[in-house]
């Protein structure tokens, strides 16, 4: 070969070589550049969709504000909704959606109990983030997993934060309104032990079957020497069971809401009949009732509510702790994707790992409701809640429960 020839050989594996290296720094620019995909498997039509609504508002107005900022890692972030129609079924197959078509990196998961359920296990196989709104305990206390992170509280913490209070404010022995079917059992059993530890009792229970027309039946059992009523019914047979309640004498006995059951209808619009009401939330409803207002209303102006806890257009109510909570969802996953320095799906282990080594987190813009911390055994976090009174047609702020306090033990179900 001549010595042209070898120069003009060299010459062109060079340029093969340069080009083959400018675009694999191309190429590496192009995959640190690809939004990362977060699903939404929400409620948008069916019994729960104007409360799922708000929290679809929510994530779409955190994607925005996380992008503005920079997205995760400098990756701008994608949002990805699909409709659950409040139906396991489709729920599922709208999941499958998410993870086999729609390739998300994390999903912020139903509302809907039985969904939440469902989903748990086909996140956990898939090996894809899941972060459920639903407040079931099964899905901490029996499916925990390295994959699926929870911020709300469940029925076992919100039970045991409001039963202390419950008995050191108002009376031992409480009585209790339960929808009659899955959600109302779990509230029965979870206050049954919470006020036990609590030093009360709940003395009574009476199962309200779901759309009673006429709750005067069910209610007429109730016994008059109670301290209070624990109210674990769902929106339409609320505002019908509030005012049958007043109308046979019950309008001063105390009344607790349970597993904000308060958001899933408009209940300061039932006026006298509610007046005095207390509530258990994981989130206060008017902006000055929260830990930091200034840090509150980001979310608040963001999302779009007012400082009253109403629609800031018009006068819808909101469904306060699944908008606050899909708001959180994703600055929890800004923190863990860059505290990881994660980069794929495959890295979705190294989050669970991360959490273990950083489980608190702070009052921030990104965390309004108030710093919580995750426990490693089974990814659930430990949140404040608060009890609230409507005072005057409003929802404010009586007291706080730290989260602390709503521990309970576990088994270690994550198994890294």
């Amino acid at each position: 070969m001549s010595r042209r020839l070898m120069i003009n050989r060299r010459k062109a594996l060079q340029g093969l070589a340069a080009v083959a290296t400018a675009g694999s720094v191309r190429g590496a620019a192009a995959a640190s550049s690809e939004p990362i995909v977060i699903g939404l498997q929400t409620e948008l039509t069916g019994a729960l969709a104007h409360d799922s609504g708000w929290g679809k508002k929510a994530a779409e107005a955190a994607v925005a504000w996380q992008n503005e900022r920079g997205g995760f890692a400098g990756r701008p972030l994608k949002l990805v909704v699909v409709d659950t129609e409040t139906k396991v079924d489709v729920g599922i197959r709208r999941l499958q959606q998410l993870l086999q078509q729609e390739n998300c990196d994390f999903i912020i998961g139903s509302g809907h109990g039985g969904i939440g359920m469902a989903s748990v296990p086909l996140c956990r196989d898939a090996k894809v983030t899941y972060l459920p709104l639903a407040r079931t305990d099964g899905i901490t206390t029996e499916l925990g997993n390295p994959y699926s992170v929870r911020i709300v509280a469940n029925s076992t913490m919100g039970a045991s934060a409001a039963s202390k209070w419950m008995v050191d404010s108002l009376g031992k022995r409480w009585g209790m309104v339960l929808a009659d079917y899955a959600f109302g059992y779990s509230q029965r059993e979870a206050f049954t032990a919470s006020l036990a530890k609590a030093g009360g009792e709940l003395a009574q229970a009476i199962a309200l079957p779901v759309n009673t027309n006429d709750p005067l039946p069910y209610l007429l059992k109730l016994d008059r020497s109670l301290s209070g009523i624990v109210m674990a019914i769902l929106g339409p047979d609320s505002v019908r069971v509030y005012p049958a309640l007043r109308s046979l004498g019950f309008g001063k006995t105390p009344k607790i809401t349970v597993s904000c059951t308060q958001n899933l209808f408009d209940i300061v619009r039932l006026g006298t009949a509610v007046e005095g009401v207390y509530a258990l939330d994981e989130v206060p409803w008017e902006l000055d009732d929260y830990p930091n207002p200034a840090f509150s209303k980001t979310a608040f102006d963001r999302i779009g509510i007012g400082s009253n806890g109403r629609a800031k257009d018009g006068d819808d109510y909101v469904m306060l702790p699944n908008a606050i909570m899909a708001w959180e969802c994703t600055e929890l996953l800004r923190m863990a994707v860059e505290g990881a320095r994660w980069k794929t799906k495959a890295d979705n282990l190294s989050l669970s790992n991360w959490l273990v080594s950083n489980p608190d987190f702070a009052l921030s813009e990104g965390f309004p409701q108030g710093g919580f911390s995750i426990r490693a055994a089974d990814q659930q976090a430990f949140i404040d809640q608060y009890i609230l009174q409507i005072q005057g047609g409003r929802m404010k702020r009586v007291s706080k429960v730290a989260g602390a306090t709503t521990v309970y033990p576990s088994k270690d179900l994550v198994q890294r």
